[in-house]
């Protein structure tokens, strides 16, 4: 790999980095808060539940239950499949069309997370 094309995803992998999630400013947070935001912001429902956890106790960032309750709904809902989106037309009189999308594999929620919300936590 040529040395422009390495610095282009080195740049990239630091950008995603220093993004913000659910308010979060990663570049504010201690390193393994901050990994866990990440691994929660693109979709592992396991990092999803354990941000919600830390939201409703206030455990290395501000407690806040709105966010700890939305975290916890993600990491117990399915993801994933394929997903039907309408297109409408392009053309006066045409016609529109449903377009599957891929989302790729599907993916379970988290029983420990569907439990949380079935007691009432995490707040």
């Amino acid at each position: 790999m040529s040395g422009r094309w390495y610095l282009l995803l080195l740049s990239l992998a630091v950008g995603a980095c220093s993004g913000r999630y659910m308010g979060l400013d990663a570049s504010s947070l201690d390193g393994e808060t901050a990994m866990l935001a990440q691994r929660a912001q693109l979709g592992d429902k396991q990092a999803q539940f354990e941000l919600g956890q830390r939201f409703a106790l206030g455990d290395g960032v501000p407690r806040d239950c709105k966010k700890a309750v939305e975290l916890t709904r993600r990491a117990a809902s399915a993801t994933g499949g394929t997903l039907w989106v309408y297109s409408p037309p392009v053309t006066k009189g045409g016609r529109g069309q449903v377009i599957p999308v891929d989302q790729g594999p599907v993916q379970p929620g988290l029983a420990a997370a569907k439990a949380s919300l079935a007691s009432g936590a995490p707040c």
